[in-house]
């Protein structure tokens, strides 16, 4: 059963997230304020994702997604197959996440890996463009929020 505090913890994690990306928003911003020069923006409203994919490939760290693409098609030449592009960036993603687990913490767990591992699922699964876009964010925002203490 859910109980309060575990509750609020979720929520406190998902606003985190939120949070992440609006300062990265932020140091984009300055960076480009500071040096007069454009550049790429890293977000791009995430909060009004309607879907996993809309939130992962349009919307959430555009930096990261932009090298992920290019791991994908580039790199491992899956340009003309979609499906296992996702596939990839996903467990890339995961892979890499459990690195950096390493090399902070000095111990891998797994957790990062089955994150991403969820969020490939959801993303190859949760309903897309069938959904009114409220109904889309609604229900994307909750079963992101329930999977952010992962």
């Amino acid at each position: 059963m859910c109980n309060e505090r575990s509750l609020d913890a979720l929520l406190s994690q998902g606003l985190d997230r939120y949070r992440l990306a609006i300062f990265m928003q932020g140091v984009s911003d300055l960076i480009v304020t500071a040096t007069n020069r454009r550049v790429a923006p890293i977000m791009n409203h995430p909060i009004l994702a309607t879907s996993y994919l809309d939130f992962w490939g349009r919307r959430y760290n555009l930096w990261t997604h932009a090298v992920l693409r290019w791991i994908a098609c580039d790199l491992m030449g899956l340009s003309r197959r979609p499906v296992l592009q996702i596939i990839a960036a996903f467990m890339v993603s995961g892979i890499l996440h459990e690195a950096v687990s390493l090399l902070v913490l000095g111990e891998v767990k797994g957790y990062w890996l089955a994150f991403w591992i969820l969020q490939l699922a959801l993303t190859l699964f949760f309903p897309r463009r069938k959904l009114p876009p409220l109904v889309g964010a609604v229900l994307f925002q909750a079963t992101f929020l329930a999977t952010a203490p992962l």
